[in-house]
């Protein structure tokens, strides 16, 4: 089912009388959480917060006499600004897998992003909310060490696997 159907059915809406202005909500709600920080890339329609994000907007907005339009819209602004301080929506994933010859480096330094994240027993270290940006740095360091550095593009989520001495 689309999203406009979706929310046509919680509207309690059988007709597609008034579907250009739910498309039109639909869009708003999206610019909106756009606006207030959330990445494009993360505006999925069958993403379940951007699902109830953009029908609690539809809910607060559609039609003209509506008594608990307030009340949606305060439900719809807290929801907007949750997603758009929370990683999961306001940056890509970049993760990085360190291996060596042997198999997955544990404990390896990654620096990325100004932050640092040690690499787990499956060799990745994975950063959240990172903005896009073109050559973007990184430096991995294992035992004190420097053993690799490099660039790396950020336009989506990405995984930069890094193969150390070889």
């Amino acid at each position: 089912m689309s999203l406009l159907a979706d929310i046509r059915a919680i509207l309690r809406i059988k007709s597609d009388t008034y579907d250009l202005e739910i498309q039109d909500l639909i869009g708003a709600a999206k610019l909106d959480l756009e606006l207030a920080g959330v990445m494009p890339a993360a505006l999925d329609d069958a993403d379940a917060l951007v699902k109830r994000a953009v029908t609690v907007y539809c809910k607060a907005n559609f039609g003209l006499e509506n008594p608990d339009a307030e009340r949606y819209a305060r439900a719809y602004a807290m929801l907007r600004d949750h997603m758009a301080m929370s990683a999961d929506y306001n940056g890509y994933r970049v993760t990085f897998i360190v291996a060596n010859t042997d198999g997955p480096v544990e404990e390896a330094l990654v620096t990325f992003d100004g932050r640092s994240i040690y690499t787990g027993s499956t060799g990745s270290a994975e950063f959240r909310g990172v903005r896009p940006e073109n050559r973007k740095a990184y430096d991995i360091y294992v035992d004190a060490s420097e053993a690799a550095s490099g660039y790396t593009n950020v336009a989506g989520h990405t995984t930069i696997t890094v193969v150390l001495g070889g």
